[in-house]
């Protein structure tokens, strides 16, 4: 039943089921994909698993003798097969790889894999957002024993009776607790997500976009702190007023005051005119503060007046000023510690955590690894069209099984500049685990089975001791205005002749 030539198949597209792994053990291997590669032989295969690895490796060395056509089966991690959502959002993810390479009418879906939820997912695609997606079937015919493959014929009216109901019963499972359902907005949309984390979390940040309180986002470095705060204001009624944000740890003290706040002219050494500040900018709108855990003590005083009153004083006037600013802040420092230490006000805190969100580090969201990875390879692919010299490629079955068990201690940005960097250096169509391994920078910052990292070549524990003694030394001068008796008291030493020894030991210029 060599229907190949007819149909002009290129692509199989499939989950690989229990019949499919018990299939291959025999001999000659069978199931539902074997079945169908050896009727359609030149066909290259994109297989999803979210089966053991032992149990993925050991199927494709049962069926590699069999099949022609370039396979690859790509780890997946599914909490449950028959989570519609979970499973909804893989199958799209790659149709929509697939559909870039393949003609639609060139791309077999196989149905008869997996759970009914994988079969009926495919089906609701196919028959909507991928319309050209041919379906199939396989079986064992009864008495022949021998495999057969059909094509699935759907009449179209059959998905334009379903969908009304299956869209209303999508948003009646969205509704929590029977509550009013959120008006719909795409402001979220850029926040690239899977696991029920996340969703949770943009569900209640969905929430909190529509009231005005000061908002905290608590999260490490590279977590995507401020893609949330955008959205909150995308989202919101504030969202046609101006938008606008400010890193306090990027601008040296002296300046930040003048900065978000204003000045006038003769404030200070160079102020020959008056200024608005950003407060006054964004009147109307919203301010996002990052890293809000730098905010020197003085600055701090001023916040809390426009979080208490309102209202802003520019540097150097008297008269305040009246402000309808939503204040959006964040930070990856640990602020009630920072409390404790006397570095960060307390009134300020409680002023400021009315409505607070915490970004979950990408260990605790692997399921977003994958969808993160494959979204920042489609835009460096898009972006090489214009790059002579750049091939366009793919993620192999060991890159991405790398980018799952990595710790990414820099979160999603790492993820982002660590395939950056392989995109640009790495030649051929191909990225793989060893690929993105190489072109991770060690920090010494990994934790688990990454911790091999931080015991590298050449290691000396008293340099990284140094290095991090010194580090702490310069943010205590920091945040001490650089007065050595109040930096000593912050780091707990005796007296500011014992931080003097330290900094000329170090060599420090301070």
């Amino acid at each position: 039943m060599n229907r190949t030539t007819s149909l002009n198949l290129k692509c199989l597209v499939a989950w690989i089921g229990r019949q499919d792994l018990e299939g291959a053990t025999v001999e000659p291997p069978t199931g539902p994909i074997v079945d169908f590669l050896r009727v359609y032989r030149d066909v290259e295969s994109l297989l999803l698993s979210d089966w053991a690895e032992a149990e993925r490796i050991a199927y494709v060395k049962h069926v590699e003798g069999i099949v022609i056509g370039r396979m690859e089966v790509r780890p997946v991690r599914l909490g449950d097969p028959t989570d519609y959502l979970g499973v909804y959002r893989y199958a799209d993810s790659v149709l929509s790889e697939v559909a870039k390479r393949f003609h639609l009418d060139e791309i077999a879906v196989h149905t008869s894999p997996g759970t009914g939820t994988m079969a009926a997912v495919w089906v609701l695609l196919a028959k909507t957002k991928y319309e050209g997606v041919r379906l199939f079937k396989s079986w064992i015919d009864k008495k022949s024993g021998a495999a057969r493959v059909a094509e699935l014929h759907i009449p179209f009216s059959l998905s334009l009776e379903m969908l009304p109901q299956i869209a209303a019963r999508r948003a009646e499972l969205l509704q929590a607790d029977g509550q009013p359902q959120l008006p719909s907005t795409n402001a979220f949309d850029a926040i690239v997500r899977r696991s029920a984390a996340m969703e949770r979390l943009i569900r209640d940040a969905h929430k909190a976009a529509f009231f005005p309180n000061p908002t905290l986002i608590l999260g490490e470095s590279g977590t995507g702190k401020e893609l949330l705060a955008r959205a909150v204001h995308a989202a919101s009624p504030r969202s046609k007023g101006p938008w606008s944000a400010i890193n306090c740890a990027a601008i040296p003290r002296e300046l930040l005051d003048s900065e978000l706040f204003g000045h006038v002219r003769g404030a200070f050494t160079g102020a020959v005119g008056e200024r608005h500040g950003k407060f006054e900018a964004c009147n109307g709108g919203t301010l996002f503060l990052d890293e809000i855990g730098d905010l020197p003590p003085e600055t701090q005083v001023r916040l809390l007046r426009v979080l208490q009153e309102g209202e802003i004083q520019r540097v150097g006037e008297s008269k305040t000023r009246k402000v309808d600013v939503r204040i959006i802040a964040a930070t990856n420092r640990d602020l009630v510690v920072e409390m404790r230490r006397g570095v960060f006000r307390d009134d300020l805190f409680y002023r400021l955590a009315v409505l607070v969100f915490r970004m979950p580090p990408l260990r605790e969201r692997r399921e977003d690894i994958l969808p993160l990875a494959d979204h920042f390879l489609s835009r460096l692919n898009e972006r090489a069209r214009d790059i002579p010299t750049a091939e366009r490629k793919t993620l192999s079955a060991s890159a991405r099984r790398f980018a799952e068990e990595y710790e990414w201690p820099g979160n999603v940005r790492e993820l982002e500049n660590t395939i950056a960097r392989a995109f640009a250096l790495v030649p051929g169509d191909t990225l793989t685990g060893g690929d993105l391994r190489a072109h991770v920078i060690p920090t010494g910052r990994s934790r688990g089975h990454q911790k091999e990292l931080s015991i590298l070549k050449n290691f000396s524990l008293n340099k990284e001791l140094e290095a991090i003694e010194r580090g702490l030394i310069e943010q205590a001068m920091r945040e001490a205005g650089g007065v050595k008796e109040r930096a000593a008291k912050l780091l707990g030493l005796a007296s500011r002749q014992a931080l003097s020894h330290r900094i000329r030991k170090l060599g420090l210029s301070i």
